[in-house]
């Protein structure tokens, strides 16, 4: 299963294209634009468009497998919330079909952490990898690390949001930006501290996660989110899970 998750990096390493002896932006000028199309297109994502999201969990054993029947499918419908964000209803769970719930039971749509809060300024150091081809997508291939503890930002909304926090904070990976329209296309994040203690009774022992996303309409959304973690908790209660988020039928308003 790690094999399969590095796959796309790998692919993708061995497919930039030099940048030597060509007039390129620097990686923060192109980050800047890419996270300034990303809060502009998240706000103009409510205002055009309702979309299903299928949310899939499920259990690994040790090799990474997915253990039977383990797996749990829930959808749901998203739309706007009048008050600003978007707001989910779940409609089914593992093909059950689920009753409306009134709309003040309806929860805000993705509740982790947004690319533009991942990204945001003093986390990481990035750098120019080069150009590559995605999905017939010219980008530009930016690597990331983490810059000093001392330099990157806290978080301190409650105990979740710490864990959140020291977690972004930990990671390295590739950001594949389109090079016409600094949309964030793919991003690919992995854990750079093995055995990273995110409380004082967890530790982290892996994190991947692979977020694709597209243009619909010259506005950014969702389409695939993978994430694979791994951690033990009060020293002796061990979890390694897959979460699986994928976003269709995009409906315009």
């Amino acid at each position: 299963m790690r094999k399969l998750l590095i796959a796309p990096l790998t692919f993708l390493l061995v497919s930039v294209w030099p940048v030597a002896a060509q007039e390129l932006p620097s990686a923060e000028e192109i980050m800047k634009k890419a996270i300034l199309k990303m809060i502009s297109d998240n706000e103009l994502k409510g205002q055009k468009f309702a979309y299903t999201k299928i949310q899939t969990e499920s259990d690994l054993d040790k090799n990474g497998d997915e253990k039977p029947r383990s797996q749990k499918v829930k959808k749901f419908s998203v739309s706007s919330n009048p008050n600003g964000g978007m707001l989910e209803k779940l409609i089914e769970e593992n093909g059950v079909l689920k009753k409306s719930k009134p709309k003040h039971e309806e929860t805000m749509a993705d509740g982790k952490p947004s690319l533009e809060n991942i990204f945001k300024p003093g986390r990481y150091n990035y750098y120019l990898a080069g150009l590559s081809e995605l999905e017939g997508h010219e980008v530009y291939t930016i690597g990331f690390n983490p810059q000093s503890q001392s330099e990157q930002p806290e978080f301190k909304d409650g105990f979740k949001g710490e864990i959140a926090n020291t977690i972004l904070n930990n990671l390295y990976g590739l950001i594949h930006i389109d090079k016409e329209s600094f949309a964030v296309l793919r991003a690919e994040a992995h854990l750079h501290t093995p055995e990273l203690g995110v409380a004082p009774t967890a530790t982290l022992h892996r994190f991947d996660v692979v977020t694709n996303q597209q243009e619909i309409s010259g506005v950014l959304v969702g389409k695939k989110v993978v994430m694979i973690s791994s951690y033990t908790k009060f020293f002796f209660f061990n979890s390694f899970k897959k979460l699986t988020l994928e976003y269709r039928d995009y409906m315009p308003k």
